[in-house]
């Protein structure tokens, strides 16, 4: 479907009601190797959810119903940041021409989280029904898309790490969620939460995967 405007209307087509636009209907089917409904009505199906689905379910609806929440939101010029990290990747090259590490966005964005917490210490805090808990290591939880859900690996004593060595540990952890080779362990014990969904275009989130931890996105 497309959009077409005028002065005065809006209107949503659908590429079918155009019969000269069908070559390239055909077209986007092979390219994405899936058969596109025709036009008509549409019968209702159901998608069986996966054991991760439902355990990623529970969390969220646990996080929901038991954990007091409420919610921050600042908007800031990330034109530096982008520009730090461009500067930083140049001098890590330049430092190992055959084998550059390469820093990421969210690198940055783990390591000033880790930073922040060390000034504001209560921030690294849960909930725990009679009590709140200050937790004293700062282990980074931090979400990883993967084909049937979403994983969220732990940077551990993340304030301990300088720059490069996060990145290094947590593109570790992205290969393993990845390639289904994450521990248990690995998972576990996670002070905060940090969801970046930035390179999809995505500008806020509200959701907290691990319960009793705070969040950023």
């Amino acid at each position: 479907s497309f959009l077409c405007t005028s002065p005065n209307k809006i209107k949503l087509f659908s590429i079918t009601e155009f019969s000269y636009l069908q070559p390239f209907r055909e077209i986007i089917g092979r390219q994405k190797k899936i058969n596109l409904p025709s036009p008509g009505i549409r019968e209702d199906r159901l998608i069986p959810v996966s054991k991760m689905r439902s355990i990623i379910a529970q969390r969220l609806l646990e996080s929901k119903n038991t954990i007091p929440h409420f919610y921050l939101q600042k908007e800031i010029n990330a034109t530096p940041l982008k520009e730090a990290r461009v500067a930083l990747n140049i001098k890590l090259a330049n430092r190992n021409p055959n084998a550059p590490s390469k820093l990421t966005l969210n690198d940055i964005i783990l390591k000033a989280c880790a930073e922040t917490i060390s000034l504001v210490p209560e921030i690294n805090s849960s909930w725990e029904e009679k009590e709140i808990k200050l937790h004293g290591g700062i282990h980074l939880a931090f979400g990883v898309a993967v084909e049937d859900g979403l994983l969220t690996p732990v940077v551990r004593n993340a304030d301990q790490l300088a720059l490069e060595d996060l990145s290094i540990e947590a593109k570790s952890l992205i290969t393993k969620a990845r390639t289904k080779k994450l521990s248990p362990n690995e998972m576990a014990g996670s002070t905060f939460t940090v969801t970046n969904l930035g390179m999809f275009g995505i500008c806020l989130l509200y959701t907290s995967p691990s319960p009793r931890d705070l969040s950023t996105s």
